[in-house]
């Protein structure tokens, strides 16, 4: 919530502002074939009913 909640680029704040975008921090979001931070392994994307979901093969399960 301190980030401006988990949307993407749609979130708007109850001032009316937009927030600040959750992928600034995430880990592997929209990082597919970069490297884990963690671990260095390739991070991987998969699609699930329509939606992209990413991880890293070793730290993480799909």
């Amino acid at each position: 919530l301190a980030s401006g909640g988990s949307t993407l680029r749609d979130y708007v704040g109850a001032t009316g502002e937009p927030g600040a975008y959750f992928e600034i921090h995430a880990a592997v979001y929209e990082r597919e074939a970069q490297p884990c931070r963690a671990c260095g392994a390739p991070i991987r994307r998969i699609v699930q009913g329509q939606r992209a979901t990413y991880y890293c093969p070793r730290c993480q399960r799909p």
